[in-house]
């Protein structure tokens, strides 16, 4: 059967479903952004091995984005223990860490906020990589295969927040169609074992590394009653900028101020004005006062 492309209903279509993936990319929370970035990424990787493949060049371009079992190999490519998180191999395996992904931090929010959520993700993709060359480092058997090992998947992150999830809440219940209410442990426990029973062994030390991050922090947590580590530090830094930023501003206003005002003529009212808005600054004057700030001398 033939489709007419043209047809104005495909249209609306095509267009209603580009506004409503652009909205939820806007309104999404960090790991919800990452999700689509993921996506984009294997998209965008897909085509340039077909177009590799159809002129009957080599698709070596992975090396320099994957991560290398090799430390020496790591040290000419210092990025890639951030981008190895963004690549995947093959359809199936981008379609299940999206999936894991988009699930557990719906669940996590109901305890923290996305950046937090953020946070502990990229703390589980640093804690896999460690533990897979950890291990490459340390068992004989893999040792002599870390010169061509590479390391691709966003999966140490997620298994990080499928940690949080199975020792900060385990006793919560989740309602599935088939089987009804579901210890939230038990649902963990068999994706665990899933992702790491099923992966290579370069997979399956960066999923252990990633589920112990999320593990300790969740103990962390319930002990002492703690943020998420990292979280407070980093909300520390923000708020210093911010302060600086505005303590500038308000510089900037009162000595932007004092040269619209005359010196020879002191204006009393605008002195008291200009005192005001070193005091609190340009947001603390009334709309009055700042129309008499700014009017012509």
């Amino acid at each position: 059967m033939a489709v007419n492309l043209n047809n104005p209903r495909i249209d609306d279509s095509i267009q209603r479903w580009w506004q409503a993936l652009r909205r939820s990319y806007k309104d999404g929370d960090a790991l919800t952004r990452l999700a689509y970035i993921d996506m984009a990424v294997f998209v965008a990787a897909a085509l340039a091995n077909a177009l590799l493949s159809m002129a009957g060049l080599p698709q070596t371009w992975i090396r320099w984005v994957a991560l290398p079992a090799s430390l020496t190999i790591f040290l000419t490519r210092p990025w890639t223990l951030l981008t190895y998180s963004f690549f995947h191999d093959g359809l199936l395996h981008i379609l299940l860490n999206i999936l894991a992904l988009l699930w557990t931090n719906r669940l996590l929010r109901n305890y923290f906020p996305g950046r937090r959520n953020l946070t502990l993700f990229l703390t589980g993709t640093l804690a896999g990589a460690l533990a897979y060359w950890a291990g490459y480092y340390a068992f004989p058997s893999l040792s002599e295969a870390r010169g061509s090992v590479l390391l691709v998947g966003a999966s140490a992150g997620i298994m990080a927040m499928l940690g949080m999830l199975l020792c900060y809440d385990p006793k919560r219940r989740l309602r599935f169609p088939l089987f009804g209410e579901v210890p939230l442990s038990m649902v963990c426990l068999v994706l665990i074992f899933l992702t790491v029973a099923g992966g290579d062994p370069g997979g399956t030390l960066a999923h252990a590394g990633g589920l112990t991050a999320g593990v300790l922090w969740a103990l962390r947590i319930r002990l002492h009653g703690k943020a998420v580590p990292g979280h407070g530090w980093w909300q520390g830094i923000r708020m210093r900028m911010q302060y600086e930023i505005n303590k500038n501003y308000n510089r900037s206003q009162a000595s932007q101020a004092s040269k619209s005002t005359s010196k020879e003529n002191p204006d009393p009212e605008m002195e008291a004005i200009l005192d005001k808005l070193r005091k609190s600054g340009y947001d603390g004057l009334s709309e009055d006062e700042k129309r008499k700030l700014f009017r012509p001398s």
